[in-house]
């Protein structure tokens, strides 16, 4: 699907300046942690953080223009917090997640700004994969906002419906 995905990745190049804009805008630990808490919950889509994985996630908030304005020790210790609570158990991350995203559901503005960080943090290493891909459009509609608005299918199912990541048979941590 091509044409899918290439309209996902112009979605997120389209983005970048409102983002960065946005992100100035919503400077607070609220929205951090449901940026932070996303983007760990997408980037294990698929059934592992690796370590390479939490480095680059690590030095894209570092590097990116938008995500600058947090102090990098506390991007680094909520980074932190969010992965550990996945190893430690999934569930618990999930309610971490979903506790984190409830803190700005009735702020639509930090909610919309906060998926589009989540895309392009995922498309920033051109893999926005199907999974993650569902696992935003999850994000989204807890949100209360419409996929479609990110250039997402709102159809795409529930990434929880799959018992395994990549057909390998290896359970999905979350």
């Amino acid at each position: 699907m091509p044409g899918f995905l290439d309209k996902v990745k112009k979605f997120a190049e389209d983005a970048t300046q409102s983002v960065t804009d946005g992100v100035k805008r919503f400077k607070n630990t609220k929205f951090l942690d449901a940026v932070i808490g996303g983007c760990v919950y997408v980037m294990g889509a698929n059934g592992v953080i690796k370590p390479e994985e939490k480095q680059k996630m690590i030095g894209f908030i570092n590097l990116n223009e938008a995500l600058k304005v947090f102090d990098n020790t506390k991007v680094v210790e909520r980074f932190n917090h969010f992965v550990g609570q996945f190893e430690f158990d999934a569930n618990v991350g999930k309610g971490e997640v979903f506790s984190a995203l409830e803190a700005i559901k009735d702020q639509p503005d930090q909610a919309k700004l906060a998926v589009q960080v989540l895309i392009a943090v995922c498309s920033a290493d051109d893999d926005f994969d199907a999974e993650e891909q569902k696992t935003v459009v999850l994000l989204a509609k807890h949100l209360n906002l419409e996929p479609s608005l990110f250039g997402l299918d709102a159809n795409m199912g529930d990434p929880s419906a799959s018992d395994t990541a990549d057909g390998s048979g290896r359970k999905k941590l979350f």
